[in-house]
């Protein structure tokens, strides 16, 4: 919870820069656009967290040959739940995104300053790539969201765990806990360009002015946004079901 609250300030003052920038210029900013990194990183700090409790409790299983469903469950539904929760953070800081920009709209920019600020094409074109990274965002939360999937697959149900070895467990808990090592990086890696892109794209708007159908894209990106929560969300709801039903009744 603590990293979601800060994830939501970092949030907030982003958005806080953007809109005194869109008070400011109001035909320049693409605020859906310019705070898709910073809002993203709902969907990346927390995954990689939980995932490294994932790969922690799997290597205590390893370590002691123990498993069942009262020591699985809670290690898959925690990664599944925080996804959750940080796909819907991701809508929320996209949705006040968008209604500050729906806000201060401007039909027609002002002809002399339109003049003065041509639209630069470099700093477009960068807007442009660094919304491309919500397609790898969403392979990262792929593989992190499906290994819970992975570890049902394997055979840590209740009903396998019981005739299975100690060694047996151990050796599906060090696979498991590998592909965990590549959603990590993924996670860390994706979390850090993010990062980086995010405060670049305040200092582009901040800076220049972007071609005015970047106006426009922020309502594409905005559908894409919205589109990956809710593949998210329903991911998670299905999965959390799947797993409750593994729990000794």
């Amino acid at each position: 919870m603590v990293t979601f609250v800060l994830l939501a300030i970092v949030a907030a003052a982003g958005l806080w820069i953007l809109v005194r920038q869109a008070s400011n210029a109001p035909d320049r900013t693409p605020v859906v656009v310019a705070v898709l990194p910073i809002a993203l990183l709902f969907l990346t700090v927390p995954q990689s967290i939980a995932v490294v409790r994932l790969i922690q409790g799997f290597q205590e299983i390893a370590t002691t040959g123990a498993a069942g469903p009262n020591g699985v469950v809670p290690l898959c539904a925690g990664i599944l739940s925080t996804l959750g929760l940080g796909a819907l953070a991701f809508a929320a800081t996209m949705g006040a995104a968008a209604l500050v920009q729906l806000l201060h709209a401007s039909p027609q920019p002002d002809a002399a300053d339109a003049r003065a600020d041509e639209p630069s094409v470099l700093r477009t074109g960068f807007l442009v790539a660094s919304s491309l990274l919500i397609v790898l965002v969403a392979v990262a939360t792929y593989f992190g969201e499906s290994l819970p999937g992975l570890i049902m697959q394997m055979g840590l149900r209740a009903d396998r765990v019981r005739d299975a070895s100690s060694r047996e467990i151990a050796e599906v808990s060090a696979r498991i806990a590998g592909r965990a090592v590549l959603a990590l990086i993924g996670g860390v890696a994706g979390s850090i360009a993010l990062v980086v892109s995010g405060i670049a794209n305040v200092a582009t708007v901040r800076l220049g002015r972007p071609s005015p159908w970047m106006s426009r894209f922020s309502w594409v990106v905005l559908a894409a946004a919205g589109l990956l929560t809710c593949w998210i969300v329903a991911w998670a709801v299905v999965d959390l079901r799947a797993l409750d039903s593994l729990q000794p009744r």
